[in-house]
């Protein structure tokens, strides 16, 4: 699945990042890496300039970011993208899940679709770890 294919407008990237840092400052310890990582999602994404000026003051905002958009199929992608992304680090803090669960009902996602996607990330977790398990195989 292409992020292009699915985001499709100038609004729906920036809803989608802003997302996504809206998750990275949950535990208020925002590296620069985190920053960076999110001026090169925006430059893939072909963001206009303002778009990415916008992001970037997100950083320091006190605001709540809010998202929203414009299909279902979107805010979808956008929670699986965000569960994949706060596991990364290989645990999913409760802030984390308990700001997803958040987003998902502003989002008006049903909170079964929410644990489907949890479940998938966390299976494809697991079958990560197998195949890594497999590289030690003595035969």
């Amino acid at each position: 699945m292409n992020i292009r294919e699915i985001l499709k407008t100038e609004e729906s990237k920036l809803n989608f990042l802003g997302g996504l840092i809206r998750l990275a400052k949950i535990d208020e310890k925002v590296s620069d890496e985190e920053k960076l990582f999110f001026s090169q999602a925006a430059v893939q994404l072909e963001m206009k300039e303002e778009s990415v000026s916008l992001l970037q003051n997100l950083w320091t905002s006190e605001e709540k970011i809010n998202v929203d958009f414009e299909t279902k199929r979107e805010s979808l992608f956008f929670i699986q993208q965000a569960v994949q992304l706060c596991v990364m680090d290989g645990v999913y803090h409760h802030e984390e899940k308990k700001e997803i669960k958040l987003l998902g009902k502003e989002l008006g996602l049903l909170e079964s679709s929410i644990e489907k996607i949890e479940t998938w990330v966390e299976d494809g977790l697991k079958w990560q770890a197998l195949g890594e398990t497999l590289l030690d195989i003595e035969d």
